[in-house]
């Protein structure tokens, strides 16, 4: 970060950070207060939305300066900032519904995620979507972020 920092650059990222949980499928999303002040943060992007989640990995603290943006039930870090830089998620707002349920599939091929964890994945996916309006919601912050 010290070098983002010196160069004025602006980094973003997904999905990365410390093992021992599984997170899969279709996950709320509360924002924090600090979510809204951000300046690249509209009004309306301020509600709790829903991500696509497949993770093992998650960050336990946030990097010194960083600001907590959002949390879901089992990932407490789950969005993040830092100064107008960096701006980081731990779901993946590049994941549409069919390729979700594509990648439930593979892990339950390859043995990454238990029948308990297919199961609830799926049940996910059904009953509480990732809709259109949530994908806009990240989608939109992420590219105010980026101009």
């Amino acid at each position: 970060m010290v070098y983002l920092s010196a160069a004025r650059s602006k980094a973003g990222g997904m999905c990365a950070g410390r093992a021992g949980i599984l997170e899969l499928g279709s996950k709320l999303v509360e924002p924090t207060e600090a979510f809204a002040q951000q300046p690249f943060i509209s009004e309306p992007e301020s509600r709790p939305f829903r991500l696509h989640e497949s993770h093992q990995d998650q960050i336990s603290e946030l990097p010194p300066g960083a600001t907590l943006l959002a949390s879901s039930r089992k990932t407490p870090i789950e969005i993040w900032s830092k100064d107008d830089q960096v701006f980081c998620i731990q779901g993946h707002p590049e994941f549409f519904g069919d390729f979700m349920h594509a990648l439930v599939e593979w892990r339950q091929a390859n043995g990454t995620a238990n029948e308990q964890e297919i199961a609830q994945a799926h049940q996910e996916l059904r009953e509480h979507p990732v809709t259109a309006e949530d994908l806009a919601i990240i989608q939109h912050t992420c590219r105010r972020f980026l101009h």
